[in-house]
């Protein structure tokens, strides 16, 4: 399987020079999806077997309406996102910060630097900063405060980090979005929202968090998350052209081939090519997700574009309720365990065909994806915490789901603003 992971990866690379490539991306991501098929079993199979069936359906009855066979249509199965998958893997070989500094602080100090820290990190590192600040915080179990705490923080720099898979995929479904006032009010909303998760769990058990012993957040663990975030920022700014996935990619790659040479030297070889052919595949689960959730999108979005009318634009006339819609849907689907990308892409194929503004998509995908993760009980994050950490997910996740709620309900009002200032620049 790793030689069509790294034929995707390839595939991408060379695309920012010759865009057509993107076919035999798609070839790659076709071959990797069946090979993912045949690794992953169980509940995560069935799904993505269900979403083939359906993007089939939905290829088939568009085709017998009409609409015309494009072949680059129905490669289209994320295999950017999956590239840019495959690039953060390296970000695995690189060693990961300090945890946490020599001095130890409590109460609120401690839950405001433990929070900012998951988050800050995380919006770089993913989810191996979860692993970090849990080991930081240096007892087992955590209790089910504590995985809410971290898991919260980790999740919300979804909202606005450019790194994140599910901002990639917003913009990649949606490639005309501002996404630079996506991560504007995106980064807004976040802070608003672990304030409120700070200040609720504190009231809900002030003497257990006023003994809360945290993570002592330090530049050392900064340090490579920002430099890595400035990287992907200043190929932004020379590179015009490249969706920020591709940015993404590329930077993670430099950063870490750069990183394993200066710190491994001749040795750094063997840790990559022994990467290249192993430490890839570990992803399989989630390349059959992307790559199923794409065809699904792909056949779904041609039947409803082929069928659309006039009466079909009720995003210009519905917008902010519309784009709520999407984090309203999202997290009721992850409550049952669904994907975050299998919603978004149900939510992009209805919405953006009914005319919702590409940029209020993007927002309202990124409110969904960073507010479903913890009400997610399959989630990666829920999953790390219970197994690594000991937290009982069974007991966090329902209070998770009333946090993840007063979220979206918080989002609704900074939609609309969002949605003037979306308007407003359109005018400018």
């Amino acid at each position: 399987m790793h030689v069509w992971l790294n034929g995707i990866v390839v595939s991408a690379l060379v695309s920012l020079v010759y865009p057509w490539f993107s076919l035999v991306g798609g070839a790659f991501a076709a071959g990797s999806m069946i090979l993912a098929l045949r690794m992953i079993s169980g509940a995560l199979r069935w799904v993505c077997l269900t979403l083939l069936a359906a993007g089939g359906l939905g290829y088939g009855a568009a085709w017998l309406l009409g609409a015309p066979w494009d072949l680059a249509a129905v490669l289209s199965l994320n295999q950017w996102l999956i590239a840019m998958l495959v690039g953060l893997t390296f970000l695995r070989l690189l060693p990961l910060p300090a945890r946490g500094a020599a001095r130890r602080p409590t109460g609120v100090r401690a839950m405001a630097e433990t929070m900012l820290a998951a988050h800050l990190i995380g919006s770089v590192v993913n989810i191996a900063a979860v692993s970090l600040v849990g080991h930081g915080l240096r007892r087992h179990p955590l209790s089910r405060g504590d995985g809410s705490l971290v898991g919260f923080a980790f999740a919300l720099s979804a909202f606005w980090s450019p790194i994140w898979v599910g901002y990639a995929a917003v913009a990649a479904y949606a490639p005309s979005a501002q996404m630079w006032l996506v991560s504007l009010f995106g980064l807004g909303l976040a802070v608003m929202s672990l304030g409120l998760l700070l200040v609720g769990l504190h009231r809900a058990e002030p003497t257990a968090w006023g003994a809360f012993s945290g993570f002592a957040l330090s530049m050392d663990s900064l340090r490579f998350p920002a430099l890595l975030m400035g990287l992907v920022l200043v190929l932004r700014v020379l590179l015009d052209g490249p969706s920020i996935v591709l940015l993404v990619l590329v930077a993670a790659l430099c950063l870490s081939v750069l990183a394993l040479g200066l710190r491994h030297g001749r040795s750094a070889g063997p840790l990559l090519t022994r990467h290249l052919k192993h430490g890839v595949t570990r992803i399989a689960g989630e390349v059959a997700v992307f790559a199923s959730a794409g065809f699904f999108g792909g056949g779904v979005g041609l039947l409803l574009s082929t069928v659309e009318g006039p009466d079909w634009q009720l995003g210009q006339s519905t917008g902010v309720w519309l784009a709520w819609a999407g984090p309203v849907l999202m997290v009721g689907l992850a409550v049952l365990g669904v994907h975050p990308l299998v919603s978004l892409v149900m939510f992009a194929s209805a919405a953006l065909p009914m005319g919702l503004d590409p940029t209020l998509f993007a927002m309202a995908g990124v409110i969904g994806w960073g507010a479903s993760l913890p009400a997610n009980p399959l989630s990666g994050l829920n999953l790390l915490l219970g197994g690594a950490f000991g937290v009982n997910v069974r007991e966090m996740v329902p209070m998770n789901v009333l946090w993840s709620g007063a979220i979206v309900l918080l989002s609704l009002p900074l939609l609309m603003a969002f949605e003037a200032a979306v308007q407003g620049f359109g005018q400018g």
